[in-house]
């Protein structure tokens, strides 16, 4: 009985979608090539748990951090000490994440047409192939889908002719 316990505990913890409340997006600018290397070195601390959306290539060019919302005060409190100017990108990711999610259902539940597709929005790979399929059946005449190869994982490409 424990071990079926822990099984379906696994399981749904294999299944939970990472949540990023209160995660903030920094945009720091080295100064110097010191400021350059203390911010590679930064995204080294494994407990910080940092991810760099954009790394720091040198003095002048902007980096791009994801800082979960435990490791912010020390985040910021490293980047005030050694006078890293920086702003704040994303105030929340989470919200941003829960945006795009409603943004998505919302595009689910439009009529197709090849005329109703938004490409402001992320659409899965089924749901683009699925617009592409109604484009080529509301134009048969002047568009075609042809497979151009797979992907890595074995996903057909398909594009539009």
């Amino acid at each position: 009985m424990r071990i079926l316990l822990v099984l379906v505990a696994l399981a749904g913890a294999a299944g939970a979608q990472r949540q990023f409340q209160g995660d903030q997006v920094l945009r720091i600018m080295a100064r110097d090539e010191e400021q350059a290397a203390l911010l590679r070195m930064l995204g080294e601390q494994e407990e910080l748990q940092l991810d760099f959306w954009h790394r720091p290539f040198g003095p002048g060019h902007p980096a791009d951090l994801r800082v979960p919302s435990p490791s912010l005060g020390a985040v910021k409190g490293f980047l005030e000490s050694h006078s890293f100017p920086y702003t704040v990108m994303i105030e929340d990711v989470q919200k941003l994440l829960d945006e795009e999610k409603e943004a998505m259902a919302r595009s689910r539940r439009v009529k197709r047409s090849s005329r109703a597709f938004d490409f402001s929005s992320y659409h899965t790979l089924d749901e683009i192939y699925s617009w592409m399929d109604t484009l080529v059946e509301d134009h048969p005449g002047l568009v075609s889908k042809i497979r151009i190869g797979q992907s890595y994982e074995g996903r057909d490409l398909l594009v539009l002719k």
